[in-house]
């Protein structure tokens, strides 16, 4: 079964801010997302991304030590696929940002068409007895976790 999210994105140069796509995960779950690249808004002209070179990372915070490299593979011209697998959850904050940057390697010019918030939610299936409760504060009236 397959969850597979899909955005159009234009590099249109009058649309300075990234397309905003959130992260909203369930730990241990895979997950696929589809980006496909345009040069202009109206999404008829695809970006060429045979000169450029793509990575995709999640981070607990902008500058943040742990990072969480997301495999991406290209399909030409314009679509970048971007997946996420149950193994590399033990490498991935609860809460943090993601960016997808594009650099295109003759021109230098780099791009960031893609960025978001992250949100993890744990697993209940196949966790680990205890694992969560350690972060929690079960004081009888409320459960606060902290992440």
């Amino acid at each position: 079964m397959d969850k597979v999210d899909s955005m159009a994105v234009s590099l249109d140069r009058r649309d300075h801010d990234s397309g905003n796509f959130n992260l909203n995960m369930y730990r241990g779950d895979s997950y696929a997302w589809r980006f496909i690249l345009w040069n202009d808004a109206v999404k008829v002209d695809p970006v060429d991304l045979a000169d450029a070179t793509v990575a995709a990372e999640i981070r607990e915070k902008p500058g943040g030590l742990t990072i969480l490299v997301m495999p991406c593979v290209v399909t030409l011209p314009n679509i970048i696929d971007i997946t996420m697998e149950p193994d590399m959850y033990a490498d991935c904050p609860v809460k943090g940002v993601w960016d997808l940057q594009v650099t295109f390697t003759t021109s230098g010019e780099v791009h960031t068409p893609i960025a978001g918030s992250v949100s993890v939610s744990p697993d209940v299936t196949g966790s680990t007895p205890g694992s969560f409760r350690s972060r929690c504060n079960h004081d009888g009236y409320s459960d606060t976790c902290s992440n």
